[in-house]
């Protein structure tokens, strides 16, 4: 009785799919009626859905005209077998065949039209078994099955009825369809580029060396940047600091204004940059008040996003002065963004 139930269930969820079309657009029938089926709940519903249980069978039915049908079982869905799934596949499967211009016909069955059961063989019985009296069983309830054999889509449809059909999905399909993520691609000199950073500060310990020592102080200074392409970058400097005429003294400090402009070039975090500028020296006699100019080199590391204290980067710079004691100056500092 149990056998006999699960038969019955195992019949019930298999139905067919038929259709009569032209022969030269018998694929695009085909394509569209498996689209139909990945919506279709007429047999399957809730957790299942409609699924091939094999390949088309089709024979023809005149010098023009095409019938053909596939059998079809309720499955269980999961995460790669759902109805979302199913539809865009079978809508994109249906989008790369030809468009049919001719009218057709799509229906389900419970039985296929075109495929014969296979007939079934009898084996003859050799022993004779004794005869038991069998014992009365209930009779089971047959489950009905449903027995469609009209046309559940349209009885002839028309291309320019079944176009309209299709705008509607389209829109709907387009709106579940992800964007595409587009690759940036960066040049050198990409023109149209311009941004500026005004409020960006360096704050560094300088140590200038020179014949007779050295002497470290720390200094400030302002540096607005230019950001003219991806990688190019121009800086102004505008710093202040303290120094002696002659190192290892006790002389008294004197001020030094810096003003230099830098062309960096970024390779990733990196950045590497050369300049040039002067120093205004505002110190007593013909040492203190010189105004030299110097070149120099940096290397910074520069972080995507300001850290704490709005910190930017870390900065190393080489000056060479061309003071009257050809010093030279090594600065290591924090650079600040706001």
């Amino acid at each position: 009785m149990i056998c006999c139930a699960l038969h019955s269930a195992s019949a019930a969820e298999r139905f067919f799919v038929n259709i009569q079309a032209d022969q030269s657009q018998l694929e695009s029938v085909k394509r569209r009626s498996e689209y139909r089926m990945s919506k279709n709940v007429d047999f399957c519903r809730g957790v299942k859905m409609p699924k091939p249980t094999g390949a088309w069978m089709c024979k023809k039915t005149s010098t023009t005209t095409a019938s053909c049908s596939l059998q079809y079982e309720c499955t269980f869905v999961d995460k790669n077998f759902n109805r979302k799934s199913e539809s865009f596949r079978t809508y994109r499967a249906m989008k790369s065949v030809p468009a049919i211009t001719t009218s057709y016909q799509i229906s389900l069955s419970s039985k296929s039209k075109f495929i014969k059961a296979a007939a079934t063989k009898r084996v003859a019985q050799t022993k004779v078994a004794p005869r038991v009296r069998p014992t009365p069983r209930p009779t089971p309830v047959p489950t009905p099955q449903p027995q469609i054999e009209e046309d559940l889509f349209a009885e002839e449809i028309e291309p320019q009825q079944e176009q309209k059909q299709e705008d509607v999905f389209e829109q709907a399909f387009a709106q579940e369809r992800p964007e595409p993520k587009k690759e940036e691609t960066f040049t050198s000199n990409e023109p149209g580029v311009s941004e500026w950073s005004w409020l960006r500060f360096d704050v560094a310990l300088t140590q200038t060396s020179e014949e007779t020592g050295s002497q470290s102080v720390f200094e400030a200074a302002w540096r607005p940047r230019w950001k003219f392409s991806n990688d190019w970058s121009s800086e102004i400097r505008v710093g202040l600091s303290q120094r002696k005429t002659v190192a290892d003294t006790e002389d008294e400090a004197f001020s030094v204004l810096e003003t230099a402009l830098w062309l960096g070039r970024d390779f990733g975090s990196w950045h590497l940059a050369g300049g040039l500028g002067r120093q205004s020296w505002s110190g007593e006699g013909e040492l203190g008040s010189q105004t030299p100019t110097f070149l120099g080199a940096s290397v910074a590391y520069l972080w995507s996003e300001t850290k704490f204290l709005s910190i930017e980067g870390l900065e190393f710079q080489y000056l060479s002065i061309s003071d009257e004691a050809a010093s030279t100056s090594m600065r290591f500092g924090f650079l600040f963004k706001f």
